[in-house]
């Protein structure tokens, strides 16, 4: 089981290698911006780079025959919100409904970092 992004090749393959080599099911996601993400072709890695980097979509690895199974690949270097005000999905909540979309925000950064601190208990439980 692993999470994957096209803004982190080697990592795409270093985990696709070890999908295979698995005798048994794997599970790879890979974060893909849709249409009403409302991003340029052009501009799309870097979107699947800042979805990486603000925790909205982190990067591990689940590998059963490992000692320590769960791998976290990847930080939080920035906040969520400047990820987001990109995407004309949540630009029109901003739009419409702008103190419920800044709560609605808040809430997903403190989710974003309770999460991360809870992937981080798991790559490194005596730590």
């Amino acid at each position: 089981v692993a999470q994957v992004s096209v803004s982190h090749p080697e990592h795409f393959l270093k985990v696709l290698k070890e999908a295979e080599s698995y005798d048994g099911p794997s599970m790879v996601t890979a974060y893909c911006p849709c249409r009403d993400h409302t991003v340029d072709l052009g501009d799309m890695v870097d979107l699947c780079r800042e979805a990486v980097d603000s925790g909205y979509f982190p990067l591990y690895r689940y590998d059963p025959r490992l000692s320590q199974p769960f791998i976290m690949d990847s930080d939080i270097r920035q906040d969520v919100l400047p990820f987001l005000k990109k995407q004309g999905r949540y630009r029109i909540l901003l739009s419409k409904a702008p103190e419920t979309a800044k709560e609605l925000f808040a809430d997903m950064q403190q989710e974003i970092l309770r999460r991360n601190k809870m992937a981080k208990l798991w790559a490194n439980p005596a730590g």
